[in-house]
């Protein structure tokens, strides 16, 4: 596995994970969900709300405004979800409003490390 994409500490709540959907897709009226696997490939989130971008947030501290027409999904880590150190491996799973879907990354993975906390 590479270099991590997200780094936690044991329990953080933060960063959150921003994701532009490749290729650009409007994303209007779309649902996500995201999944995250151990490095054994077994569940450890499996399709969790996350949420279509739609307003400004705070992005590697920049403000930045978003719509659905951005195609960027976010998942934000919920207490518990960082409480086991390890390496993940995540994904995103959009629906349209037609009823395709799509997962992103659509080529390999994000890949989250979780260190332990001293």
């Amino acid at each position: 596995m590479a270099e991590a994409q997200f780094t936690y500490t044991q329990g953080d709540t933060l960063p959150v994970v921003f994701w532009k959907i490749d290729p650009l897709i409007n994303l209007t009226g779309a649902t996500v969900t995201w999944s995250l696997d151990d490095a054994d490939g077994n569940d450890v989130l499996d399709a969790v709300p996350a949420t279509v971008a739609n307003g400004t947030y705070l992005i590697d501290g920049v403000s930045t405004a978003l719509t659905p027409a951005d195609g960027v999904v976010f998942w934000a880590p919920q207490p518990g979800n960082t409480a086991q150190k390890g390496i993940y491996r995540g994904s995103f799973e959009v629906t349209l409003p037609g009823g395709g879907k799509l997962h992103s990354p659509n080529k390999d993975y994000i890949e989250i490390l979780v260190q332990e906390a001293l």
